[in-house]
């Protein structure tokens, strides 16, 4: 059995706080640096093995002209009022997304969208079991498992009933292991993720990373554990500054009557979308004097980052926060945290470690993932198409 564990927030630095991880990496493949690609989706650069414009993949939400949250136009001026409200105003959020979500027949959450902008977005993720997904031409990793008849257990998100906290996924994937009726078992563990937007890099974020490190040893310590590969979806950066943007953006629309002008502010990237000239020479002058925190896409960015996308609903422009800065309140949440993810694939890596002969690689990148699991497998054969390379190869 094959397990593949990928761990929420395994910034590069705490594998000097696993003892067990370490040795581990001593004695088999360990990637040193390892470079998430850009974006938020990725769980499907992982189970696609593709870069973000080839599945067209690249945050949570997108802009659309069918959001489900259409529905609130109507209520506009009321809600807009609601908002000064704030306990009220995340009671009737947590109730419209529940109500959006029921009608829709997908889970769909309003998180800290301002209503006037909530019915220009749709989520871009999870709309059914993502096994049953489709993604444009190409086979994802449940695809390849079905043809070459591979049993697979599946505990990463979307999480089924029973399975939404790490604590019971390790039970289940441990009952799962002792049946001995799959060939590959995906487990994903998220509570880093949390330690680290609280905490940061800190004490109290290494104490549960060590706690992460005894529970891996009890997991790949198992006799039914033959191979592995283990990694985090992306790092954790610690935080020093926080950017008002939405309250600046705001300023810039009003004074200037951009009444065509649309933002999402995710937690580090700054998504705009306009149609007049007008407004585009504003947002340049915005974004211009915004180039000390961070970096405006351009096309030559944009292709190093796998972001050509042959259409604008993830941004007409895009703007990237450099390391160590982070939009407060974002559409996420008004909350300042002291850990943060989501910068340019080389300011937030993880690291990873597989099973192979012992061998240090310096970097090696998500899109390698898919092709060295088919290796693992002796499915190689299969990972001919995919951009990336896997790691028993190098």
């Amino acid at each position: 059995m094959i397990a593949v564990i990928m761990i929420d927030a395994l910034a590069k630095e705490y594998i000097n706080h696993m003892s067990f991880l370490k040795k581990l990496a001593s004695s088999n493949i360990f990637i040193e640096t390892y470079l998430p690609l850009a974006g938020f989706e990725h769980r499907h650069y992982l189970l696609w093995g593709r870069y973000p414009d080839e599945i067209d993949k690249y945050t949570m939400y997108r802009k659309t002209k069918k959001s489900p949250f259409r529905m609130l136009v109507p209520f506009l001026p009321l809600l807009k009022k609601i908002e000064n409200y704030p306990e009220l105003n995340s009671k009737i959020k947590k109730y419209i997304s529940k109500t959006v979500s029921f009608l829709n027949g997908y889970k769909i959450n309003l998180n800290n969208i301002p209503y006037e902008f909530a019915p220009y977005f749709d989520m871009s993720g999870d709309r059914k079991p993502i096994e049953k997904l489709k993604i444009e031409e190409y086979d994802s990793i449940f695809d390849i498992f079905k043809k070459n008849k591979i049993s697979y257990k599946y505990l990463w998100y979307p999480y089924t009933k029973g399975t939404d906290t790490d604590k019971k996924r390790i039970q289940e994937f441990k009952s799962t292991i002792k049946e001995k009726k799959h060939d590959v078992v995906f487990l994903h563990l998220s509570n880093l993720d949390k330690y680290g937007h609280e905490y940061g890099l800190s004490k109290k974020t290494f104490f549960q990373v060590k706690k992460m490190d005894n529970v891996l040893e009890d997991i790949l310590s198992k006799k039914e554990v033959e191979k592995f590969i283990l990694f985090g979806d992306h790092g954790m950066v610690e935080t020093k500054s926080s950017l008002d943007v939405m309250k600046k953006l705001s300023k810039l629309k009003k004074e200037n009557k951009l009444n065509d002008l649309v933002w999402f502010v995710d937690s580090t990237t700054l998504r705009l979308w306009y149609k007049k000239s007008q407004t585009k020479k504003k947002v340049g002058r915005f974004l211009k004097k915004l180039s000390s925190f961070g970096y405006l896409m351009d096309k030559k960015m944009r292709k190093k980052y796998h972001l050509e996308f042959n259409h604008d609903l993830f941004g007409v422009d895009i703007f990237v926060l450099k390391k160590k800065y982070v939009f407060v309140p974002s559409f996420f949440s008004n909350t300042k945290v002291k850990g943060m993810h989501g910068y340019l694939p080389e300011d937030n890596p993880s690291f990873l470690i597989c099973s192979g002969k012992n061998k240090k690689i310096s970097t090696a990148s998500e899109i390698d993932v898919l092709p060295t699991l088919l290796d693992l497998l002796s499915l190689y054969s299969d990972a001919t198409d995919l951009p990336g390379q896997s790691l028993l190869k190098r």
